[in-house]
């Protein structure tokens, strides 16, 4: 499935110095995901001691990359 990412992804990935391979990453391999708000999801992938948090929006043809930020620590699912 080909993935896309939204400008706003594209901003804060390098605000946030996220490569897009790292990202792509995430999605295609996560560690696990967590269903998120209006049809989202969250994907989470642990690199060196640190999660990698991406936000997608699944559309029939696509994967939609929201957004994507580093999250160090992570709440008992």
């Amino acid at each position: 499935m080909k993935i896309v990412f939204s400008r706003h992804a594209l901003e804060k990935m390098a605000q946030r110095k996220i490569p897009r391979s790292v990202v792509v990453g995430v999605v295609q391999h996560p560690n696990f995901r967590n269903p998120g708000y209006n049809l989202r999801e969250q994907l989470f992938k642990r690199f060196k001691g640190i999660y990698i948090k991406v936000v997608v929006k699944r559309l029939r043809e696509k994967i939609v990359i929201v957004t994507a930020h580093l999250v160090a620590t992570m709440k008992d699912n």
